[in-house]
């Protein structure tokens, strides 16, 4: 089984990353995203995105606290995590 974050790598792109504001998400091979959630090193969740099965999409995070940041991405065939650095 492919761990979440290969899932991510073979699944979407990302950037900038670190990002001061907007970041950019693309599903690669048509893949759908249908929710995106933000939490923080604590597991808080600081933003939930219902991105309604787009293959791509801009997240805002310019008024999160500098730090490190879980991307967690769901889709009709599985779940992809990664971390984005908020500058």
């Amino acid at each position: 089984a492919l761990s979440r974050d290969d899932f991510f790598a073979n699944n979407f792109s990302m950037y900038p990353n670190p990002s001061t504001g907007i970041v950019n998400l693309s599903g690669k091979n048509n893949v759908a995203i249908n929710t995106i959630q933000l939490t923080d090193l604590n597991g808080r969740v600081v933003r939930n995105i219902n991105a309604g099965g787009v293959s791509e999409t801009q997240i805002n995070i310019s008024e999160l606290t500098s730090g490190v940041y879980f991307l967690n991405i769901q889709t009709d065939s599985g779940t992809g995590t990664t971390k984005v650095v908020k500058n």
